[in-house]
């Protein structure tokens, strides 16, 4: 029987995904919470399709089922987000492995070109892809293809990209965990895009503090240590509010945290 994949969120990833299905005549659809294609934020609470044998989900679930039960149903699941994943943990000499769109090339036996490699790279774990920890992937590879992707809104992202650094350099200095970290909380609007890049590209260690309309506060770390990021999952985040909601994987350099009641760092 014919596998039909089920693609959640739009990203770069899941569009490369969705290419290489239909170059090599597979057959696919988009996961859906009601009449529209989930977003990235709500893929893991679709409302269709009906989960059934034959099926691969790929970064997504239904909102009735636990990856564990699509499993059960004969269903294939790719994913690398959270605890319990194929690729969950898995370190940067692993990253295509680890990687969705590197999960569906072993899946089918198809040989991956230089651009998949990157795109899983970058998905996987962009801050150690730029520093050269990933088999097959240059630095200076990784950024022009990062460029080109920002060029299709920007003119010159190079000078976008390295703007946004000298914004992040004046932002102040927080002490979490002992490590120094640069709150990019207040950056201007126009360089948000560009935040990520930055972090990963100069190797800079960040934290992002957004508070929601429900009154629930998100916090964000990037590009600490592994040991300080899996601290902050494990314990240091219950000392600063009422959690909602943990996530993130150190191996990949980030965590999240989501506070219904958020006290503050010194909490």
């Amino acid at each position: 029987m014919k596998r039909t994949f089920v693609l959640g969120g739009f990203d770069t990833e899941m569009k490369e995904i969705a290419q290489l299905l239909d170059l090599h005549g597979e057959r696919y659809i988009f996961a859906k919470e009601g009449d529209s294609r989930v977003s990235r934020t709500g893929a893991y609470d679709a409302t269709s399709p009906k989960p059934a044998y034959g099926q691969v989900w790929i970064e997504c679930c239904h909102k009735d089922y636990s990856k564990k039960e699509l499993v059960s149903l004969g269903i294939e699941v790719i994913d690398h987000h959270s605890e319990g994943d194929y690729g969950y943990g898995m370190p940067a000499s692993k990253y295509f492995e680890a990687s969705s769109i590197g999960q569906v090339h072993n899946l089918l036996g198809w040989e991956p070109s230089l651009k998949t490699k990157i795109i899983a790279a970058a998905d996987h774990c962009l801050m150690l892809a730029y520093m050269g920890t990933c088999p097959g992937v240059k630095r200076a590879d990784l950024l022009s293809y990062r460029l080109e992707f920002y060029a299709k809104k920007y003119k010159d992202p190079m000078k976008w990209l390295q703007e946004a650094h000298e914004e992040v350099k004046k932002c102040p200095n927080l002490d979490i965990m002992g490590t120094n970290v640069k709150d990019i909380s207040t950056i201007p609007k126009r360089y948000k895009p560009f935040l990520s890049e930055v972090g990963c590209y100069y190797n800079v260690k960040t934290i992002n503090f957004s508070h929601k309309e429900d009154g629930s506060t998100k916090v964000f770390l990037s590009n600490l240590s592994k040991e300080d990021l899996g601290r902050f999952m494990d314990t240091t985040c219950y000392k600063w509010g009422t959690v909602k909601k943990v996530y993130g994987d150190p191996t990949r350099q980030f965590v999240g945290c989501i506070y219904s009641d958020y006290h503050g760092l010194n909490s």
